[in-house]
């Protein structure tokens, strides 16, 4: 320690010099690198777990042809098909892709 003073990790409780402080995501504790390290760890796995979960199911993409609404519902779901912005039944597949577009736009 260059200068003598010591920081204690919020985390640990242990005594550090200034060159290894940290501090944890939200901005307010000062954390030693190895808790520092264990806790970015931590919110990776996190993220990692969440866009996991997050990857889209077997689902049909729809739009409103009333209020031009997109939404999504599950292949096989036994709820009556209906848009839940304006609940009119007036539904068609939302299917087009960029290409899709871009090859009906090349025939005019």
């Amino acid at each position: 320690m260059k200068n003598g003073k010591a920081y204690i990790c919020n985390v640990c409780n242990k005594r550090f010099p200034f060159e290894n402080i940290r501090y944890s995501i939200d901005g307010k504790r000062i954390l030693c690198i190895v808790c520092h390290n264990k806790v970015m760890e931590k919110q990776e796995k996190k993220k990692q777990a969440y866009s996991a979960a997050k990857e889209p199911l077997d689902s049909i993409k729809l739009v409103c042809l009333d209020c031009k609404y997109h939404f999504s519902i599950r292949k096989g779901s036994k709820v009556k098909l209906r848009c839940p912005y304006c609940s009119n039944s007036n539904l068609s597949k939302d299917d087009l892709t960029a290409e899709k577009l871009i090859e009906e736009v090349s025939k005019i």
